[in-house]
């Protein structure tokens, strides 16, 4: 979907005046562009973000707190959006 359509998809959806196939494309359309906004981040990058050390992602991992991406073996990306929702949760609690 072009940008112009998302920016319609939104307008369609908040106004209520979309049929049932507009309506379901436009949500696709803007979950789609939800998950393409989600960066993910080096470990280095994500260990300074919620202020621990390396090891304590993949201690977070291994308890299935958080699901990195594989790269390659030896290389993975953490979700910001995954992280951010986890400290929040574990702030709260």
């Amino acid at each position: 979907m072009k940008p112009e359509t998302m920016n319609t998809a939104a307008a369609l959806l908040s106004a209520g005046i979309a049929d049932p196939a507009e309506r379901a494309e436009a949500i696709s359309a803007l979950k789609a562009r939800a998950v393409r906004r989600d960066k993910m981040l080096t470990t280095g990058e994500a260990a300074a973000l919620a202020g621990v050390h390396r090891k304590t992602l993949f201690a977070w991992e291994s308890k299935n707190f958080l699901h990195p991406r594989r790269i390659t073996p030896s290389r993975v990306r953490w979700s910001r959006n995954e992280l951010e929702t986890f400290l929040c949760e574990t702030a709260e609690g």
